[in-house]
């Protein structure tokens, strides 16, 4: 059974759903969750299978209660997207300082109106989109902004969470392991190529092969193995071990 809105109106009577989305809700309730992130994912409103919006709030505020973390991300996620599209920008598809106003204040509201209390840093970075060398940071009036992480959960509910914003992200030092033996590189990622010449520094010959493993990275998955021109991103004691083999 589908929970009737709690929310009243100035006059003392509940809220209620559009008759549209109260028949839905039922049909979509016995989905599986990857069920109705597919249908989620459906942008044209025409489709027969396309989710109104009202029915994702419902099913990403049942998450909660459920409290099913992977659910709500997957959710929150569709939604927040759909919500950033219907924001116009500037003829010729450029993005003007204004655009960009408006899409924070949009998002800002967004994130008001129906963030949990805590929202993972890989959600945040997945909805700001930062560029290639930027980070998402929290912006801490009249302290120090804060770096937020893929790994990190944000409690939305604290004091002084207000505004989040993209920046350049800074050079860190990290210490990991190659090999046995400690290596500071600059933070957060580091490519195939870099682990080898800290491995076995210096040229190659042709017949010359490398293969890597590695653990306790921050990204995910946290172990693996690592093959060229790949990158992993990395943390303080990320472990690696690079094997050099000569073929014949």
């Amino acid at each position: 059974m589908i929970a009737p809105l709690t929310r009243k109106k100035k006059d003392g009577t509940l809220y209620t759903r559009p008759d549209k989305v109260e028949a839905l809700l039922p049909a979509l309730g016995v989905l599986s969750r990857d069920g109705l992130l597919e249908r989620a994912r459906i942008r044209n409103r025409k489709d027969p299978g396309y989710v109104p919006s009202e029915c994702l709030v419902h099913f990403i505020r049942a998450s909660r209660c459920e409290n099913s973390d992977a659910s709500f991300e997957r959710l929150y996620k569709a939604l927040a997207e759909r919500v950033m599209r219907a924001v116009p920008i500037a003829s010729g598809g450029t993005v003007s300082a204004t655009d960009e106003r408006i899409r924070d204040a949009v998002f800002d509201n967004f994130v008001d109106l129906l963030a949990k209390p805590t929202i993972s840093g890989r959600i945040l970075e997945q909805l700001a989109k930062p560029g290639p060398d930027e980070a998402v940071f929290l912006e801490v009036r009249g302290g120090t902004d804060v770096l937020i992480e893929p790994a990190m959960l944000v409690d939305l509910s604290a004091p002084g969470i207000e505004r989040f914003y993209n920046a350049k992200r800074p050079t860190v030092e990290i210490e990991i392991i190659v090999n046995t033996r400690p290596r500071t590189v600059p933070g957060p990622e580091v490519t195939f190529e870099q682990i080898v010449e800290m491995a076995f520094p210096g040229p190659h010959e042709p017949n010359v092969v490398f293969s890597m493993t590695y653990r306790k990275a921050a990204s995910t998955p946290h172990a693996g193995e690592l093959g060229a021109h790949g990158s992993v991103t990395i943390k303080q004691g990320t472990v690696f071990n690079v094997t050099r083999t000569v073929q014949s």
